[in-house]
């Protein structure tokens, strides 16, 4: 009797250590959820990095002087943005939610685009990369050229 007590104590301390083995595990993904960080979400441009220099106070005096929003909004596999005076273009995205990469191609570009418009169409055309969460969010092309957005203006 002694015997099955002892066994079965050593069954249920390795089942415990199993499960919380196993709740360890599932706790640690670093997996993001891309259809929470992106499907159904409109993105507002807050600032962009262009060739290492920092445009955010040109965002925020876009926004301040009444121009309409920069923006991309995505659905599922597709998405759509905004420039300045409405210029369009929209495409479809694929993501890695473990790798954290993103790319977009672009099916539909804007055209007569001023010389900031162009700079910002050309980094989403290249982006790799994103970081963030479901309020903010980094589309990097690489450390010097990156835009900002978040879910507010």
């Amino acid at each position: 009797m002694e015997s099955n007590n002892n066994k079965m104590k050593i069954f249920i301390n390795r089942l415990a250590h199993l499960i919380a083995i196993l709740l360890l595990c599932i706790s640690c993904s670093t997996e993001d959820d891309l259809d929470d960080l992106f499907v159904g979400k409109t993105w507002y441009m807050t600032g962009a990095t262009i060739n290492g220099n920092v445009m955010n106070s040109d965002i925020k005096n876009l926004y301040s002087s009444g121009e309409s929003a920069y923006y991309i909004f995505f659905s599922t596999n597709t998405f759509q943005a905004v420039l300045s005076n409405n210029k369009s273009f929209s495409g479809t995205w694929t993501a890695d939610g473990k790798e954290k990469t993103i790319q977009l191609t672009i099916s539909k570009g804007a055209s007569n685009m001023g010389s900031y418009d162009t700079n910002l169409y050309s980094i989403i055309k290249k982006i790799t990369s994103y970081k963030g969460d479901a309020n903010a969010m980094i589309l990097m092309q690489d450390e010097n050229n990156y835009i900002r957005f978040s879910t507010s203006r």
